[in-house]
C-alpha cells in the first residue's frame, strides 16, 4: 500500500480529497479575508495590518487563485499553463503564511492564531492541484508538459495583481499629493480616488496628526470627514485609547 503523502497526490482525486481542495483551498481563504483582523486591513485598536500596503495584490491573488482551483476542480480542464498558475498560487499561500509567522505564534496564546497556519494548508492544495494538473496534461497530449508554459502561468498569477498594486499605489499617492497640495478643484477628484481604492482612512488620520503645515492639516481634516463622516480628531483620541 502507498504512503500516506504519496497517496495525496495520486490521479484521480478521491471525494474526500475533492472537498479538502474545496474547503481549504476556496473556503477558508475567503473566512480568513472576511475576519481579517491584522494582516490586510487594520485592527480596530489602531494596529496596521502588517500587509496593508500589499491589500490589493493579496485580495486579486487569492480571488484569481480560487478562480484557477475550481476551474480546475470542476472542469479537470489540465494544462501546463494553469498548472503554473496552481504553483503560483501555492508559492504565494506559503510565503504568505511565513509573513503571518510572528502574528499567528503569538496568536497561539489566545487559541486564535492556528488561523494563521491555514495559508500553509492552502499552499499544500495548490501545490497537489499544480501537480495533478501537470501530470493530467502530460497524460493528454503525450508529451512532456513546457516549463515554458508553466512559468508563464506562474509569471501570470503573481504578475497581473502585482501590477494592480503597482498602478493603485500610484493613484493613491498621487491622490494624497493633490489632496495636501493640489487646487480647490482637484480636491474631490482626488477623494473620489481614495473613495474608488478603498483607502484606509486610518493612515489619512495619522498624517494629519504628523504634519504641522496648517493648511494641509484642513484639508486632511476635511478628506477624513468626507470619507468617514466622522471627525479625524476623536478618531485620532479612539486610536490612542
Amino acid at each position: 500500500m502507498a504512503g500516506f503523502w504519496k497517496r495525496q497526490f495520486y490521479l484521480p482525486a478521491t471525494g474526500a480529497q475533492l472537498w479538502f481542495d474545496v474547503f481549504f483551498g476556496m473556503a477558508v481563504p475567503l473566512v480568513c479575508l472576511y475576519f481579517d483582523p491584522t494582516v490586510f486591513r487594520s485592527g480596530s485598536a489602531g494596529d496596521t495590518g502588517v500587509l496593508v500596503p500589499f491589500r490589493i495584490f493579496g485580495y486579486a491573488e487569492i480571488s484569481l487563485s480560487i478562480v484557477a482551483l475550481a476551474y480546475f476542480l470542476f472542469t479537470r480542464r489540465a494544462s501546463s499553463v494553469l498548472s503554473g498558475i496552481l504553483l503560483g498560487s501555492a508559492i504565494f499561500s506559503f510565503l504568505l503564511g511565513f509573513a503571518m509567522l510572528p502574528l499567528t505564534i503569538m496568536g497561539l496564546v489566545l487559541l486564535i492564531g492556528v488561523l494563521g497556519f491555514a495559508p500553509f494548508v492552502t499552499g499544500f492544495v495548490y501545490a497537489r492541484n499544480a501537480w495533478r494538473c501537470c501530470k493530467q496534461s502530460s497524460a493528454q497530449t503525450w508529451r512532456v508538459p513546457s516549463p515554458f508554459a508553466m512559468a508563464l502561468g506562474t509569471i501570470l498569477i503573481l504578475g497581473l495583481p502585482a501590477g494592480l498594486q503597482a498602478s493603485t499605489s500610484h493613484l493613491v499617492n498621487s491622490a494624497l499629493s493633490r489632496l495636501e497640495n493640489g487646487s480647490d478643484e482637484e480636491f474631490e477628484p482626488a477623494l473620489q480616488s481614495l473613495r474608488w481604492t478603498a483607502y484606509d482612512s486610518d493612515r489619512l488620520a495619522f498624517a494629519f496628526q504628523e504634519t504641522k503645515d496648517a493648511k494641509k492639516r484642513a484639508r486632511l481634516a476635511r478628506a477624513f470627514h468626507e470619507l468617514t463622516g466622522e471627525s479625524v480628531e476623536e478618531r485620532l483620541a479612539q486610536l490612542s485609547d
